[in-house]
């Protein structure tokens, strides 16, 4: 791997070893490695709660219109995926799912994870939105968190640990994610897909933490969603 190529490896793909921590947060997403990532640090004693995000993806029409994308994405069948996906919920008793969030709870219940520890967050539509509406749960529910442990794909590591810093101020980000698509810091480059991807997140990582909203929130160190008067809208 030449200079370039580990440059954005390491900047991309930032990772920490699990610690315990107050929360585990799954970032919205039709992909289950994060969940099932977030189900494993659980068990393993890592938290006591655990919130899958996301209602789907602000592209779709609903819920099935992005999983039979992903369906395609994969060369597979979105019949045989839908079977698939119908199938585990009726395992824990729960009909199909028509949210990201209603899937990785499915998921999570599926790999022992008491209902009772999982929280809601079923209403974003993108990763600030998870960041903003996760933050509104925990209120709601009182809970207080100081660390949190955040699952999410490999290659949207360091965009979605900047996005959830930036409305957890005061929060330390343990950065536990999962690799999806094939796209992981050992593999990235070695297809011409991987690295359109992984250069694509490197250039939003400037996109969406520039302008008047996200520079004067750094300086308050306040949630971005909190600034006053902003030029454009957090998207």
């Amino acid at each position: 791997m030449n200079g370039l190529l580990e440059a954005v490896t390491d900047f991309i793909f930032p990772e920490d070893e699990p610690r315990k921590a107050d929360l585990i947060l799954v970032c919205g997403s039709a992909r289950l490695e994060p969940a099932k990532r977030g189900a494993k640090l659980f068990q393993e004693g890592y938290a006591p709660y655990i919130m899958p995000t996301g209602r789907f993806g602000e592209r779709y029409r609903d819920f099935r219109d992005e999983m039979e994308r992903v369906a395609r994405n994969d060369g597979r069948l979105p019949e045989e995926v839908f079977a698939e996906i119908e199938a585990d919920a009726k395992k824990v008793g729960k009909s199909f799912p028509s949210t990201e969030w209603e899937y990785q709870r499915n998921e999570l219940l599926l790999h022992g994870v008491p209902e009772s520890a999982i929280l809601r967050e079923d209403e974003s539509v993108n990763t600030f939105q998870n960041a903003i509406n996760a933050r509104k749960v925990l209120e709601r529910e009182k809970i207080s968190v100081s660390s949190l442990i955040l699952c999410c794909q490999a290659f949207h590591s360091r965009r979605a640990g900047m996005t959830i810093a930036s409305e957890f101020t005061d929060v330390r980000i343990i950065l536990c994610p999962a690799k999806t698509r094939g796209i992981g810091r050992d593999s990235w480059y070695k297809t011409q897909t991987g690295y359109d991807k992984v250069l694509e997140e490197l250039s939003k990582c400037g996109q969406y933490f520039s302008g008047e909203r996200m520079y004067l929130a750094a300086m308050e160190n306040e949630p971005a969603s909190g600034v006053k008067d902003p030029h454009k809208d957090l998207k």
